[in-house]
C-alpha cells in the first residue's frame, strides 16, 4: 500500500479539527486562518475528513486526546500546542502562546508530507485486533481526502458573518470626543499603571489602597511574579474602574524588601493572582467603555505588535477579527469598524486595552511606513470586505 501526500488534491486549502480548546480560542484560530493564514488551513466539525489534527496538550486531559486521535486516526499527522515541547514521537510541535506565522509554517510544511507510513501503522494495529477494522475505514477517508476535494457539508451549512453598516462619524467634533475618547489619567487604569511602572523600575512590589465602604481594599503589583493580587471582586473592580478617579480614595505605597519578597513568595506557592497584562487589559476595556485615549490621531493607522495571548485575555469573537486584520498590517480603527461591522465601541475598547499593555499604537514607526499597507479588498477565497468597500467607495 503506498503513501499519499496531502497535497496530491487540488484542495483551496488544508483542513484541521482541534481537540482541548474552548470554543473562544477555536474562534481566534479560525480568524487567524482568515487572515495571516488564509488559505493555508481551515477548521472544521468533521474529524473524519479532516486532514490534520491540533492537540492542545496543556488542557486538562491532553494526553488522553492525544493518543484518542492517534488510535482512531493512525495515519493522520497530529501538531501539538503547548508552553514547552514534549518531545513527542510523529508529532510536530508548536510553541504556546501560539504566535502564527509559526503555525502556519508547520502547516504549510506538514502539507508537504505523506500520510503516516500505513505499514508501520498497520503493525502498531495488528497489537490490537479490535482497532483494525475502524482504522481499514479511516483509511479508507484519508485516500478520499487526498482526492479532488469539494466543500464540506460542515462548511457549507455555516452561517455568512453578519456585518452590520456602520456610520460613518466626523471625531473631530467636540461631541464626537466626548463620546470615543477618555483620560485613563482620570481613571482608576491611570494609578494602576503608575504602580505597575513603578514597580516594574524598583523591582519591588506596590500596593494600591482603596477606601471602599467604609474599609480599605488592595491591588498589589508583583513585579517578580508578573502578578497581580488584590481583595476586590471583579464587580467592585468594574463599577470603580468606570468612576471617575476624583470620586475614589486611592493610597499608594511600595513594601519594603522584606515584605515584597513574603508577598511574591506566596502567591507563587498558592498560585493566586492574575498576569500583570491580563489584569491591565481588563481594567483598559472597563475603563475605556468603547473610547480611545485623549490624543489618539483615528486618522492614522494603528499596528498591534504581535497576537495577544488569548487563552488569558477577555477577547469576544467580534474583537478577534480585529485582531486578525491588524495582525496582517497598520490600519485605521473607524476604516476596521466599516469594514467588519463592529461597532466602533469594539475596535476602540480592544485599541484601549491592547495600548494599555503596550501591544499596539499609532503607526508613525519608520517600519510601517516603508511599505504602503494593502488596500482593504476582496480576497479570493474567503470574500471577508469586497461588497462592503464597493458600497464605501460609492460617490
Amino acid at each position: 500500500m503506498g503513501c499519499y501526500s496531502m497535497r496530491a488534491s487540488e484542495k483551496n486549502s488544508l483542513t484541521a479539527t482541534v481537540y482541548g480548546m474552548d470554543e473562544r480560542s477555536c474562534e481566534a484560530l479560525r480568524m487567524a486562518f482568515n487572515g495571516p493564514g488564509k488559505g493555508c488551513c481551515a477548521l472544521t466539525d468533521d474529524a473524519a475528513s479532516a486532514d490534520m489534527s491540533i492537540v492542545n496538550m496543556d488542557s486538562v486531559d491532553g494526553g488522553e486526546l492525544l493518543e484518542k486521535v492517534r488510535n482512531e486516526y493512525p495515519l493522520r499527522h497530529i501538531i501539538v500546542l503547548s508552553v514547552s515541547d514534549p518531545q513527542l514521537e510523529d508529532t510536530h510541535y508548536v510553541a504556546r502562546p501560539i504566535r502564527v506565522d509559526a503555525l502556519i509554517k508547520t502547516i504549510k510544511k506538514v502539507s508537504q508530507l505523506p500520510l503516516l507510513d500505513p505499514r508501520r501503522v498497520g503493525a502498531a494495529i495488528a497489537t490490537k485486533p479490535e482497532l483494525k477494522e475502524g482504522a481499514v475505514a479511516r483509511h479508507a477517508a484519508q485516500v478520499k481526502a487526498a482526492m479532488p476535494a469539494k466543500v464540506s457539508q460542515v462548511e457549507a451549512k455555516k452561517p455568512p458573518i453578519s456585518r452590520a453598516r456602520i456610520p460613518k462619524v466626523d471625531f473631530c467634533q467636540a461631541e464626537s470626543k466626548e463620546s470615543y475618547f477618555y483620560d485613563p489619567e482620570n481613571h482608576l487604569q491611570g494609578e494602576i499603571s503608575t504602580a505597575i511602572k513603578r514597580a516594574v523600575k524598583k523591582n519591588i512590589s506596590v500596593q494600591l489602597s482603596i477606601r471602599i465602604g467604609g474599609e480599605w481594599k488592595t491591588i498589589t503589583v508583583l513585579p517578580e511574579a508578573k502578578k497581580v493580587i488584590t481583595s476586590i471582586n471583579d464587580t467592585c473592580l468594574k463599577r470603580l474602574c468606570t468612576s471617575p478617579l476624583c470620586t475614589l480614595e486611592v493610597k499608594m505605597r511600595s513594601h519594603n524588601r522584606k515584605n515584597s519578597f513574603e508577598l511574591e513568595y506566596r502567591a507563587v506557592e498558592s498560585k493566586t493572582g492574575r498576569s500583570i497584562d491580563a489584569f491591565l487589559w481588563q481594567v483598559a476595556l472597563w475603563s475605556a467603555q468603547g473610547r480611545v485615549p485623549l490624543g489618539t490621531d483615528l486618522n492614522a493607522p494603528v499596528y498591534l505588535r504581535h497576537w495577544p495571548n488569548i487563552t488569558r485575555l477577555s477577547v469576544s469573537p467580534g474583537m478577534m477579527r480585529v485582531v486578525t486584520l491588524l495582525i496582517g498590517q497598520p490600519h485605521k480603527l473607524p476604516l476596521i469598524s466599516q469594514v467588519l461591522g463592529i461597532p466602533y465601541s469594539q475596535v476602540f475598547s480592544l485599541y484601549s486595552a491592547a495600548q494599555a499593555i503596550g501591544l499596539a499604537g499609532s503607526a508613525h514607526r519608520t517600519a510601517d511606513t516603508l511599505i504602503e499597507p494593502e488596500p482593504l479588498k476582496q480576497h479570493r477565497l474567503h470574500g471577508l470586505f469586497g461588497k462592503i468597500l464597493n458600497k464605501l467607495t460609492r460617490p
